[in-house]
Order: structure tokens, then C-alpha cells, then sequence
């Protein structure tokens, strides 16, 4: 996939995750579930933030570059994100018992995220002559 495709792909799925983050920071005020922030929290940051972040570096790696994996680089983030994200909501309003998925979406995001700096670093290299 081409960088500039995935430039795309992530600025798209940051602003809709900002989005979500938004909409569901409102239904938690809506509903007086203030001391439910931390999937909301979750969602903003990792979904949105980061995936905008990201957006940035794959743009400032080239957009001609060919990137190898990159949309399941993608995939695996955003479905790390969404899982983590509900495992959080599930403890917090339903079960304790959900909290083994907590690791899991970090697990997949943390080494998502490794995958994804080993990919970038040596493109945002610089001519160093």
C-alpha cells in the first residue's frame, strides 16, 4: 500500500474515532456516568490521537513509498483499540471478569505499535551526508 494511501487510511479512522470519543463523552454525561471516563479516555487517545499521529509520520515517509503491510498494521491497531476500549466499558459496568481482553487490546497495540515504529524508522531517516 502506497504512503499516501495510508496516510489516508489512518487521518480517516482517527477522526472517527474522535468522533465516537465525542459522541460517547456526551452520553456519559447525558447519563451521569462520570466515573466511566477511562474507556472514553481510551478511545480518544489511542483511537484518535494516536491514529492521527500516525497519519503524520506515514505522511512524512513518502507518500511514493510502498509499505509493506501497512493496512494490516492498520487493521490490528484499530481492532487492539476497540477491543481494550470495551473490555474497559465490560469491568466497569458489567463483569471484572472481562479484564483478561484489557490486555489483550493493549497486548495488540503495544506490538502493533512496535511493528509500525520498525516500519517508519528507517523511512523518517534523514539524509545524514
Amino acid at each position: 500500500m502506497l504512503a499516501k494511501n495510508v496516510v489516508s487510511l489512518w487521518a480517516r479512522s482517527g477522526l472517527a474515532w474522535l468522533l465516537f470519543t465525542m459522541l460517547f463523552g456526551m452520553y456519559l454525561g447525558i447519563t451521569g456516568q462520570f466515573g466511566i471516563s477511562s474507556p472514553h479516555a481510551h478511545a480518544g487517545l489511542l483511537g484518535g490521537l494516536w491514529a492521527i499521529g500516525f497519519s503524520y509520520l506515514f505522511n512524512r515517509a513518502d507518500g511514493d513509498k510502498n509499505i509493506r503491510f501497512a493496512f494490516w498494521q492498520w487493521l490490528l491497531f484499530n481492532l487492539g483499540v476497540a477491543c481494550h476500549m470495551t473490555a474497559l466499558w465490560m469491568v466497569l459496568m458489567v463483569d471484572p471478569k472481562w479484564g483478561v481482553l484489557i490486555g489483550l487490546g493493549g497486548g495488540t497495540i503495544t506490538l502493533t505499535t512496535i511493528w509500525i515504529v520498525l516500519v517508519l524508522w528507517p523511512a523518517l531517516q534523514g539524509d545524514e551526508n
